[in-house]
């Protein structure tokens, strides 16, 4: 009963807001809600072959390139551009057309992206810690970082 309760009292003062807005502060309103800032852009991150970076690398294309209102096929020119190593050779005899940009997704998602597969590559780098005791701390700083990305 509570939320509708909320949802009632909020519907009534949307009303009573509109009703007392002038027609131009109305707009002002709507524009600076799809205003955006301009940044500054930031370089893509390259991808080989690495699982645990693949996330990160999903990540930053996804928000620069994939939600862009742009065509697929410069999407995939994108996303081609910025593998190297094994993702770049998962794809070799895939044609850069725009039918095939989720198809060489999925392909990409499934080879690095799992997270089976994000998770094995931890564990092998968290084994291939050598015990150091000099330089404890930063074995320390490792396992650390292993743990929380195996959590995450």
């Amino acid at each position: 009963m509570y939320k509708n309760d909320c949802d009632l009292v909020l519907q009534r003062l949307n009303q009573h807001q509109t009703k007392d807005e002038p027609t131009h502060q109305k707009e002002s309103t709507k524009m600076a809600l799809h205003q955006t800032v301009n940044l500054p852009q930031l370089p893509l991150p390259i991808f080989s072959d690495n699982p645990k970076e693949w996330r990160r690398f999903w990540s930053s294309l996804d928000a620069a390139v994939h939600q862009q209102n742009i065509p697929d096929i410069q999407k995939l020119n994108y996303l081609a551009a910025y593998l190297k190593g094994d993702a770049s050779m998962a794809i070799r005899d895939y044609g850069i057309t725009p039918e095939n940009y989720y198809v060489i997704r999925t392909v990409l998602d499934e080879k690095f992206g799992q997270s089976h597969i994000i998770k094995k590559s931890l564990y092998n780098e968290l084994h291939s810690i050598k015990e150091n005791d000099r330089e404890w701390k930063t074995t320390v700083e490792a396992i650390e970082r292993i743990l929380r990305q195996l959590e995450a």
